[in-house]
């Protein structure tokens, strides 16, 4: 908080000001990540609307919205790399505006999950191959390149906000009964503002001034050896990932910190998968409930990366991921008590706080267990081990549910699982804390 307090006090902040560039794209991305949390919000009144105490249909929305960037991350880098990336931001954003356009439109027609399905996962690949060309791009929007960190900085923390916001004004607008009476369904009136959100974006997009390099000007698409750069990078993450198994399974700690991120990515796996349709028709707050929960949420990430981060770096990685892992099983186990709004909202809240530093510790531990020469394998592995694990979680659990409730109705079988969950997350991690100590005097 102090650094950020001194840094609005510097000269570099109002340097960062005068880079027209700078508020183009913090406009054009703060409407679209706003747009985007209704996006969420519609896709998930959507599901409760048409597929009541279905959990497999929410597994089915994550997995496809979580595929894109499993399968599509090295894709998007050649293709940043190797066009006009404005044109590639602006060419996404108009694609992504026609492509929301058409969740409604097809859905209304034809009735099919599927094609929403579909849809979403052409959406999240428009939107990864849209995020590398802007991240690429940025040091070429700035004059000042003294001001790139600020840059990024102040640009991530409007697009915070923005989400925020997006995920609470979208909970209570697809929620509205106004939009009935007007002949549309709530969802349907969230995608089409979204798709404004995109189209607005393009238009920030087209206004933000870059210098022509000889990188950008090449323009001519050869699909064969697009195809064949793709084939080589597949096959080269193929060995990376062999490579950092051999690591993971070489050094102990590193086997604690990979089976803790299979238990962090159970607890997220059982709030998407399994809480939000608890909260929206098992307790019946509808879409607004899960928005304004998650909002709460956010808001307590937010002053935990503010406040708590050098808490987790006190007390250690390890010991920061293992106290996170276990206090948030132990809140998910008791909300499921509470039915109370207000009492969700904080432990939402609290929930958040110590889901910050749970970030920052699973960072900030492979920055320092890991050698410069080997520390991009390890984060890449990471991110990918980090999807995979979530699309296990949600596939299995959406399975396991579909067959309970039949049994046991659709509450008490989200109440079981998140009982059993809860209490596997926080036995494990006791189990390999117990363990870590033996992995430590191996190693020595």
């Amino acid at each position: 908080m102090q650094r950020l307090l001194n840094f609005l006090k510097s000269n570099r902040f109002v340097r960062l000001l005068r880079e027209r560039n700078f508020w183009l794209l913090t406009m054009g991305q703060s409407i679209s990540l706003f747009g985007d949390r209704i996006n969420n919000m519609a896709l998930l009144a959507l599901l409760g609307a048409r597929y009541t105490h279905s959990t497999f249909a929410f597994s089915g929305l994550a997995v496809f919205i979580s595929l894109p960037a499993i399968l599509l991350s090295p894709i998007s880098g050649i293709i940043a790399d190797r066009f006009n990336r404005k044109h590639i931001m602006l060419t996404m954003e108009i694609s992504r505006g026609f492509l929301v356009i058409l969740i409604p439109l097809l859905f209304s027609f034809l009735s099919n999950i599927m094609i929403v399905y579909i849809l979403v996962f052409l959406l999240y690949t428009l939107t990864i191959i849209y995020n590398n060309a802007k991240m690429s791009l940025i040091p070429e929007m700035i004059r000042d390149r003294s001001v790139l960190w600020d840059f990024n900085a102040l640009m991530g923390m409007a697009g915070k906000i923005a989400m925020a916001l997006g995920v609470v004004f979208g909970g209570v607008l697809v929620d509205m009964e106004i939009w009935r009476r007007l002949g549309f369904e709530g969802w349907e009136v969230g995608f089409y503002i979204d798709s404004f959100t995109y189209f607005f974006s393009a238009l920030m997009v087209y206004f933000i001034t870059v210098e022509a390099t000889p990188r950008i000007r090449r323009l001519k698409l050869d699909f064969h050896e697009l195809v064949e750069e793709e084939r080589g990078w597949f096959l080269k993450i193929l060995e990376e990932i062999k490579y950092a198994l051999k690591i993971v399974f070489r050094r102990g700690v590193l086997k604690f910190f990979y089976l803790s991120i299979i238990n962090t990515m159970l607890l997220v796996a059982v709030i998407y998968n399994l809480y939000f349709p608890y909260i929206q028709q098992g307790l019946g707050y509808g879409t607004k409930g899960i928005g304004f929960v998650v909002g709460a949420g956010l808001l307590g990430i937010l002053i935990g990366t503010l406040m708590f981060s050098r808490i987790a770096l006190t007390i250690g990685e390890i010991t920061s991921i293992a106290m996170s892992n276990v206090v948030l099983a132990l809140f998910i186990l008791l909300s499921i008590f509470y039915h109370s709004f207000f009492a969700l909202m904080v432990l939402f809240f609290i929930g958040g706080i110590l889901m910050a530093p749970l970030f920052l510790s699973y960072d900030t531990f492979l920055q320092r267990a890991i050698p410069s020469s080997m520390r991009g394998k390890m984060f890449s592995f990471k991110e990918m081990f980090w999807a995979s694990s979530f699309l296990m979680w949600a596939i299995l659990l959406g399975f396991v549910s579909e067959i309970l409730k039949r049994f046991v109705g659709f509450e008490a079988a989200v109440r079981i699982i998140i009982v059993g969950a809860s209490v596997l997350i926080i036995l494990t991690t006791i189990i390999l804390l117990k363990l870590l100590p033996r992995i430590r005097k191996r190693r020595r």
